[in-house]
C-alpha cells in the first residue's frame, strides 16, 4: 500500500466513526426541546444534565471505536484541513444565520446555513459522501421552503432537523466504516 493510500485510509477512518454523531445530533434536539421548555426540558438543570450525559455517551462511543478499530493519526495536511473546515462551519453558521434572520424572509436561516456549512466543511476535508449530500440537501431544501413565518420557532425546528440529519448521516457513515474496515477487537 502506498503512502498516499494509507493517508486517505486514515482520513476516511476518522470521518466514518459515525456513531459519534448520535450524541451530537441528540444535543441539538435537547437544546430545541429546552428552548421550547417541553416537559422536563423546561428545567435548565435537566438540559445541562442531558448534554453532560450525551458527552459521556460520545466518549464511550469513541472508546468503543478505538477498542474495535484502533486509532490512526491523520497527516498534518489532513489535520489542517479539519481545522479549516471547523472554522468554516463556525463562520458560516454564525454570520449566515445572523444575516438571514435580519432579512426577515419566510425561510429558515439555520436550516439553510447549517447544511451549507457542513457540506462545505466535508468538501474541504475531502470527506463528502453521496449519502451526506442527500441528507443535508433535504434539510437545505426544507429550509428554503417559504413556510417559516410564525410558530413553531423556525430555529428550534431547524435544530431538530439538523440533529436528525446528523444522526442519520452518522449511522450511514458507521455502516460504511463496518463495510470498509472489518477488524478484530483490539485492546486499547
Amino acid at each position: 500500500m502506498e503512502r498516499r493510500e494509507l493517508e486517505r485510509t486514515a482520513w476516511a477512518y476518522t470521518h466514518l466513526r459515525g456513531l459519534t454523531a448520535i450524541p451530537g445530533g441528540l444535543v441539538a434536539i435537547v437544546l430545541a426541546l429546552g428552548n421550547w421548555e417541553v416537559g422536563p426540558f423546561a428545567s435548565p438543570l435537566f438540559v445541562v444534565a442531558s448534554v453532560a450525559a450525551l458527552a459521556a455517551a460520545y466518549l464511550a462511543i469513541e472508546r468503543g471505536y478505538r477498542r474495535r478499530y484502533g486509532s490512526m493519526t491523520p497527516v498534518p495536511e489532513s489535520e489542517l484541513r479539519g481545522r479549516l473546515a471547523f472554522w468554516v462551519v463556525v463562520a458560516l453558521v454564525t454570520l449566515g444565520s445572523t444575516v438571514m434572520y435580519e432579512l426577515d424572509l419566510a425561510i429558515n436561516p439555520l436550516a439553510i446555513v447549517t447544511p451549507i456549512a457542513f457540506l462545505a466543511s466535508l468538501a474541504i476535508s475531502r470527506a463528502l459522501r453521496p449519502h451526506t449530500l442527500v441528507i443535508w440537501g433535504a434539510v437545505l431544501v426544507a429550509g428554503l421552503l417559504p413556510i417559516w413565518h410564525g410558530p413553531p420557532d423556525p430555529g428550534n425546528v431547524a435544530l431538530i432537523m439538523c440533529g436528525l440529519a446528523w444522526i442519520a448521516g452518522g449511522v450511514l457513515d458507521h455502516l460504511a466504516l463496518t463495510r470498509t474496515f472489518s477488524a478484530p477487537v483490539l485492546d486499547a
